[in-house]
């Protein structure tokens, strides 16, 4: 029941409902048109009937969401991840996806940190879905720029591999979703930052 400063939650389904309700919920992605009707929402809920020790439904409410996703696993001596592993979702962090040359750049924040990974298909190409690329900072003739940093940290010279697992672009051609793996090695040295990206893919 929405009270004061609370906010409502109420669960039902074929006839059944609760008259008091006990719970929580979290709200991971919102978006609404201009008339205030919703058009994108991800939400998870806890709900007890009656009393608040009562047996708790759960559930995930989700409608038109994006999904956006960062995650990465860093070798120790790795300068970007410093040794550490970690998973970004709308829950935690933001995201955004905006044109970066021919490419994309594709930013995180959450979770105390921030990153941003800069991604350009080698010279006279566009990225394709399905294809892995060797990749160093700058993209070049058959090479594809990968630049991953975060909190400050980054590389001054960059190799690994990039790997697009899906990409869609609007009736404009800008990059609307792109999916895509990463293997990032600093300054020529053997330590890794391998990461997943997901927007709206």
């Amino acid at each position: 029941m929405r009270t004061g400063r609370s906010p409502g939650l109420d669960v039902s389904g074929d006839g059944r409902g609760c008259n008091e309700v006990y719970g929580q919920f979290s709200v991971n992605q919102i978006e609404a048109a201009a008339s205030g009707a919703i058009t994108v929402l991800d939400a998870t809920y806890t709900q007890r009937c009656e009393n608040a020790a009562a047996p708790t439904l759960k559930g995930v409410v989700r409608y038109r969401a994006h999904p956006l996703s960062y995650a990465y696993t860093s070798d120790p001596g790795d300068c970007v991840g410093q040794g550490a592993a970690r998973t970004h979702h709308g829950a935690t962090s933001t995201f955004s996806l905006r044109p970066y040359g021919d490419g994309v750049q594709y930013e995180v924040s959450g979770k105390r940190e921030d990153g941003t990974a800069l991604l350009t298909p080698p010279d006279g190409e566009q990225f394709v879905a399905g294809h892995t690329y060797r990749a160093q900072r700058g993209h070049a003739v058959s090479v594809a720029g990968l630049d991953v940093s975060g909190d400050g940290r980054g590389c001054d010279t960059v190799s690994g591999e990039l790997k697009v697992t899906k990409l869609a672009r609007g009736d404009d051609g800008a990059t609307r979703a792109f999916a895509a793996t990463f293997v990032q090695h600093c300054e020529g040295g053997g330590p890794a930052l391998r990461g997943t990206i997901h927007y709206d893919a």
